[in-house]
């Protein structure tokens, strides 16, 4: 959970019931609508306050599941993503993060980029690395690539002494193919033995 200071606790409170009748604008993504006041949007998306007239009531978000939505909403709100980043899905914050960068939400795509480095492990380092590459997120790019390091320089395959054995049976195959051509190769342990005259 990241939070993002500012006017949260006046903004908390237009979400109140008493205030409801102050939310002028409906907002439509994934199949569901969600009111909201126009102010909020305004002055959280550059985007949206240009799509916002004055005579707008409606707006539609396409590609963009109720789901997401209703984060990047409460985030407007609370200044916080409302979930507990241990248990969420990796693609629930990346599509959180994907919504913020097409809405310029500056403060959102951070904090979406923090809570993806608090996933970033072993086994998914390389796939965290490339999404920082393609959507320009310098901190979580830093990190994999940390990650990525750290893992080569620590791997150790399973096999690794074989190679070891191998390449030590290919110099004694090469001392001995020497020692034969050059005959000097090691003789039979000589056997003394007892011989007895008719």
């Amino acid at each position: 959970m990241r939070k993002n200071c500012g006017n949260g606790a006046l903004l908390h409170c237009l979400q109140t019931p008493e205030l409801a009748h102050l939310r002028d604008v409906t907002i439509h993504a994934g199949g569901e609508s969600f009111l909201a006041h126009r102010v909020v949007l305004a002055s959280s998306s550059a985007i949206l306050a240009k799509k916002l007239g004055c005579n707008t009531r409606e707006l539609h978000i396409a590609n963009v599941s109720a789901a997401t939505w209703r984060t990047v909403q409460d985030y407007m709100y609370k200044g916080e993503l409302i979930y507990d980043t241990a248990q969420v899905k990796l693609d629930t914050i990346v599509k959180v993060m994907v919504c913020a960068q097409h809405l310029e939400m500056r403060v959102l795509v951070g904090a979406t980029e923090h809570a993806l480095i608090e996933k970033l492990s072993a086994t998914n380092c390389c796939v965290l690395l490339e999404l920082a590459h393609r959507h320009a997120l310098p901190q979580l790019k830093q990190r994999a690539m940390t990650r990525i390091r750290t893992r080569r320089e620590n791997k150790q395959t399973p096999y690794d002494h074989l190679d070891i054995t191998s390449h030590v049976l290919k110099f004694v195959m090469l001392v001995l193919m020497l020692a034969i051509f050059f005959g000097i190769a090691p003789t039979p342990t000589p056997k003394i033995g007892t011989q007895n005259n008719a």
